[in-house]
Protein backbone atom coordinates (compact mmCIF):
# COMPACT_ATOMS: atom_id res chain seq x y z
CA UNK A 1 0.00 0.00 0.00
CA UNK A 2 1.38 3.43 -0.93
CA UNK A 3 1.76 6.18 1.65
CA UNK A 4 -1.09 8.10 0.05
CA UNK A 5 -3.35 5.03 0.23
CA UNK A 6 -2.35 4.58 3.85
CA UNK A 7 -3.51 8.12 4.57
CA UNK A 8 -6.77 7.45 2.73
CA UNK A 9 -7.44 4.44 4.93
CA UNK A 10 -6.72 6.54 7.99
CA UNK A 11 -9.18 9.18 6.80
CA UNK A 12 -11.87 6.58 6.09
CA UNK A 13 -11.53 4.91 9.48
CA UNK A 14 -11.51 8.17 11.42
CA UNK A 15 -15.35 8.38 11.63
CA UNK A 16 -15.36 4.90 13.17
CA UNK A 17 -13.30 6.22 16.06
CA UNK A 18 -15.86 8.66 17.44
CA UNK A 19 -15.70 7.35 21.00
CA UNK A 20 -14.65 9.43 24.04
CA UNK A 21 -11.12 8.98 22.68
CA UNK A 22 -11.79 10.93 19.50
CA UNK A 23 -15.05 12.93 19.60
CA UNK A 24 -15.41 16.67 19.85
CA UNK A 25 -16.39 17.62 23.41
CA UNK A 26 -18.79 20.22 22.01
CA UNK A 27 -20.70 17.49 20.15
CA UNK A 28 -20.41 14.61 22.58
CA UNK A 29 -20.40 16.50 25.88
CA UNK A 30 -17.25 14.77 27.14
CA UNK A 31 -15.16 16.53 29.74
CA UNK A 32 -11.62 15.73 28.65
CA UNK A 33 -8.45 16.52 30.54
CA UNK A 34 -4.78 16.30 29.56
CA UNK A 35 -1.84 14.31 30.89
CA UNK A 36 1.87 14.96 30.61
CA UNK A 37 4.04 13.10 28.12
CA UNK A 38 7.75 12.52 27.70
CA UNK A 39 8.39 14.75 24.69
CA UNK A 40 11.44 12.70 23.71
CA UNK A 41 9.19 9.77 22.79
CA UNK A 42 7.53 11.66 19.93
CA UNK A 43 8.47 13.33 16.68
CA UNK A 44 6.37 15.45 14.32
CA UNK A 45 7.06 15.29 10.59
CA UNK A 46 5.69 16.70 7.33
CA UNK A 47 4.69 13.60 5.35
CA UNK A 48 3.85 13.81 1.63
CA UNK A 49 0.25 13.10 0.70
CA UNK A 50 0.30 11.75 -2.86
CA UNK A 51 -3.46 12.18 -3.26
CA UNK A 52 -3.21 15.95 -3.59
CA UNK A 53 0.51 16.84 -3.65
CA UNK A 54 0.32 18.43 -0.20
CA UNK A 55 2.03 17.49 3.04
CA UNK A 56 0.27 16.53 6.23
CA UNK A 57 1.28 16.20 9.85
CA UNK A 58 2.23 12.72 11.07
CA UNK A 59 3.28 12.11 14.68
CA UNK A 60 5.44 9.07 15.44
CA UNK A 61 5.71 7.59 18.93
CA UNK A 62 8.27 5.29 20.53
CA UNK A 63 6.74 2.79 22.93
CA UNK A 64 9.88 0.75 23.55
CA UNK A 65 13.59 1.14 22.87
CA UNK A 66 14.84 4.61 22.05
CA UNK A 67 15.84 5.22 18.40
CA UNK A 68 13.94 2.11 17.29
CA UNK A 69 11.14 3.94 15.44
CA UNK A 70 12.84 6.75 13.53
CA UNK A 71 16.21 8.29 12.75
CA UNK A 72 16.99 11.97 12.31
CA UNK A 73 19.58 13.47 9.99
CA UNK A 74 20.72 16.91 8.91
CA UNK A 75 19.48 20.28 10.03
CA UNK A 76 17.53 23.21 8.61
CA UNK A 77 15.55 21.08 8.07
CA UNK A 78 16.12 17.91 10.05
CA UNK A 79 14.75 14.95 8.09
CA UNK A 80 12.94 12.06 9.76
CA UNK A 81 13.48 8.51 8.50
CA UNK A 82 10.61 6.33 9.87
CA UNK A 83 12.61 3.12 10.26
CA UNK A 84 9.60 1.64 12.09
CA UNK A 85 8.39 0.75 8.60
CA UNK A 86 11.32 -1.61 8.04
CA UNK A 87 10.22 -4.22 10.59
CA UNK A 88 7.25 -5.46 12.60
CA UNK A 89 7.01 -2.50 14.98
CA UNK A 90 3.79 -3.49 16.72
CA UNK A 91 4.15 -2.85 20.44
CA UNK A 92 7.28 -0.77 19.85
CA UNK A 93 6.06 2.16 17.75
CA UNK A 94 2.84 4.01 17.02
CA UNK A 95 1.69 6.92 14.85
CA UNK A 96 -1.11 9.47 14.37
CA UNK A 97 -1.84 10.76 10.89
CA UNK A 98 -5.09 12.73 11.00
CA UNK A 99 -7.57 14.60 13.19
CA UNK A 100 -8.71 11.34 14.72
CA UNK A 101 -5.33 11.06 16.42
CA UNK A 102 -4.41 14.64 17.26
CA UNK A 103 -5.95 18.06 17.83
CA UNK A 104 -5.29 21.42 19.47
CA UNK A 105 -5.86 22.31 23.13
CA UNK A 106 -5.49 25.94 24.23
CA UNK A 107 -5.64 27.15 27.85
CA UNK A 108 -7.36 23.93 28.95
CA UNK A 109 -9.96 24.04 26.16
CA UNK A 110 -10.30 21.58 23.26
CA UNK A 111 -10.36 23.19 19.83
CA UNK A 112 -11.02 19.95 17.95
CA UNK A 113 -13.35 20.50 14.97
CA UNK A 114 -13.01 24.29 15.43
CA UNK A 115 -9.34 24.51 14.36
CA UNK A 116 -7.69 22.18 11.86
CA UNK A 117 -3.96 21.50 11.81
CA UNK A 118 -2.43 22.50 8.46
CA UNK A 119 1.11 22.63 7.05
CA UNK A 120 1.88 25.60 4.82
CA UNK A 121 5.07 26.75 3.09
CA UNK A 122 6.43 30.26 3.65
CA UNK A 123 9.82 31.67 2.61
CA UNK A 124 11.36 28.21 2.30
CA UNK A 125 10.00 27.03 5.64
CA UNK A 126 7.12 24.77 6.64
CA UNK A 127 4.76 26.22 9.24
CA UNK A 128 2.36 24.18 11.35
CA UNK A 129 -0.80 26.22 11.82
CA UNK A 130 -4.12 25.81 13.52
CA UNK A 131 -6.56 27.13 10.91
CA UNK A 132 -10.00 28.20 12.22
CA UNK A 133 -13.16 26.89 10.60
CA UNK A 134 -14.81 30.27 11.19
CA UNK A 135 -13.64 33.12 8.98
CA UNK A 136 -12.22 36.12 10.79
CA UNK A 137 -10.83 34.16 13.74
CA UNK A 138 -7.09 34.03 14.41
CA UNK A 139 -4.84 31.28 13.06
CA UNK A 140 -2.38 29.70 15.48
CA UNK A 141 1.33 29.35 14.71
CA UNK A 142 2.34 26.13 16.48
CA UNK A 143 5.59 24.89 14.93
CA UNK A 144 8.01 25.10 12.01
CA UNK A 145 10.62 22.99 10.22
CA UNK A 146 13.43 25.48 9.41
CA UNK A 147 13.35 24.33 5.80
CA UNK A 148 10.82 22.93 3.33
CA UNK A 149 11.14 19.22 2.50
CA UNK A 150 9.17 15.99 2.61
CA UNK A 151 9.62 14.24 5.96
CA UNK A 152 10.98 17.43 7.56
CA UNK A 153 10.86 17.43 11.34
CA UNK A 154 8.42 19.96 12.80
CA UNK A 155 9.71 21.68 15.93
CA UNK A 156 7.06 23.07 18.27
CA UNK A 157 7.41 26.74 19.20
CA UNK A 158 8.17 27.73 22.81
CA UNK A 159 5.04 27.38 24.93
CA UNK A 160 3.72 24.42 22.94
CA UNK A 161 4.02 20.73 23.88
CA UNK A 162 2.40 17.37 23.29
CA UNK A 163 -0.01 16.06 25.92
CA UNK A 164 -2.33 13.08 26.02
CA UNK A 165 -6.11 13.25 26.12
CA UNK A 166 -7.67 11.69 29.21
CA UNK A 167 -11.27 10.89 30.13
CA UNK A 168 -12.21 10.38 33.77
CA UNK A 169 -8.52 9.94 34.57
CA UNK A 170 -7.93 7.31 31.87
CA UNK A 171 -5.32 8.09 29.20
CA UNK A 172 -6.58 7.84 25.63
CA UNK A 173 -4.72 7.40 22.35
CA UNK A 174 -5.55 10.92 21.14
CA UNK A 175 -2.77 13.53 21.43
CA UNK A 176 -3.05 17.27 21.97
CA UNK A 177 -0.79 20.01 20.69
CA UNK A 178 -1.10 22.05 23.84
CA UNK A 179 -0.39 25.56 25.08
CA UNK A 180 -1.34 27.33 28.30
CA UNK A 181 -1.67 30.59 26.39
CA UNK A 182 -5.08 31.97 25.45
CA UNK A 183 -6.13 32.57 21.86
CA UNK A 184 -5.70 36.31 22.38
CA UNK A 185 -2.11 35.83 23.61
CA UNK A 186 -1.11 33.65 20.65
CA UNK A 187 -2.06 36.17 17.95
CA UNK A 188 -2.56 35.59 14.23
CA UNK A 189 0.54 35.17 12.01
CA UNK A 190 -1.56 35.28 8.84
CA UNK A 191 -2.69 38.83 9.54
CA UNK A 192 0.94 39.89 9.80
CA UNK A 193 2.06 38.34 6.49
CA UNK A 194 -0.43 37.74 3.69
CA UNK A 195 2.19 35.96 1.53
CA UNK A 196 1.79 32.74 3.54
CA UNK A 197 0.16 30.20 1.22
CA UNK A 198 -0.80 26.49 1.12
CA UNK A 199 2.05 24.13 0.26
CA UNK A 200 2.34 21.42 -2.37
CA UNK A 201 5.07 18.95 -3.23
CA UNK A 202 7.59 20.28 -5.76
CA UNK A 203 7.23 17.38 -8.21
CA UNK A 204 4.29 15.05 -7.58
CA UNK A 205 5.59 12.66 -10.26
CA UNK A 206 9.06 12.28 -8.75
CA UNK A 207 9.95 9.19 -6.76
CA UNK A 208 8.92 9.84 -3.14
CA UNK A 209 9.07 7.71 -0.01
CA UNK A 210 5.90 5.78 0.64
CA UNK A 211 4.30 3.68 3.34
CA UNK A 212 3.15 0.16 2.54
CA UNK A 213 1.27 -2.40 4.55
CA UNK A 214 2.79 -5.87 4.35
CA UNK A 215 1.71 -9.06 6.13
CA UNK A 216 1.51 -8.07 9.76
CA UNK A 217 3.71 -5.01 9.44
CA UNK A 218 4.32 -1.64 7.83
CA UNK A 219 7.08 -1.32 5.25
CA UNK A 220 8.97 1.59 3.75
CA UNK A 221 9.81 1.88 0.08
CA UNK A 222 9.63 4.16 -2.94
CA UNK A 223 6.96 4.81 -5.54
Amino acid sequence: MSFSRFLQVAAITAPLLLSPAFSSPADAGYNFSQQRLDQENYVLMAAPDRRNGNRRLVILEELGDKDACWKEQGNAPTLVDPVMLDFDSRGLCDYRSNAGGYSIRVAGKDLNWYYQLKLIEHNGDLLLLGKPETKGEASLLIGRSQGAADFAKIELLPGWKLTQRAYKGKALKHLYLTTDQTLAQIGDPLQEDSSIHPISSRDPEAGQPRWQVGPGKLQFGRL
